[in-house]
């Protein structure tokens, strides 16, 4: 058998392996190592499950509410929930707040606005935004972290 008909039986298989190793080339050259790059230092902590406080409630925990963004800084915690409902009814759920140890220091009219309170050295501000045509309400809630 001529030599060129050897070498086309074991092309599939060289094929494969050039392959395969021009891939972990490829890993290697991109100085991953476990999906991390050596100056991405540790991983982020995990968020809470809640994402807020314990003592923080949630109109998205009683109603049919949706988280759409959720963001922390140094200091604040920033969560966004849509409702289909109109704004009073997730003002009147806010405005029982003070059962878990809030003081509303700034109520809002029913049509929306922002109700703020405290609880000891931390606030909490919640934003209420009818969306156009009665589609519903987004709500903004920020509340500092807990010392």
């Amino acid at each position: 058998m001529p030599y060129h008909m050897r070498t086309m039986k074991h092309a599939p298989l060289l094929r494969t392996a050039t392959l395969l190793f021009c891939f972990y080339l490829l890993l290697t050259a991109c100085g991953k190592e476990g999906g991390q790059t050596p100056d991405d230092g540790p991983p982020p902590p995990p968020r809470p499950a809640r994402g807020v406080p314990d003592d923080v409630p949630l109109y998205l925990e009683d109603s049919d509410a949706k988280k759409v963004d959720y963001s922390v800084t140094d200091t604040d915690i920033v969560l966004t929930m849509e409702t289909i409902n109109g704004p009073l009814s997730p003002i009147t759920y806010y405005r029982g707040i003070e059962q878990n140890g809030w003081k509303i220091v700034q109520d809002t009219e029913d049509a929306g606005g922002t109700l703020r309170a405290t609880k000891k050295d931390r606030e909490l501000s919640v934003t209420f935004e009818a969306l156009p045509g009665g589609g519903g309400t987004v709500i903004v809630l920020k509340t500092t972290k807990e010392g």
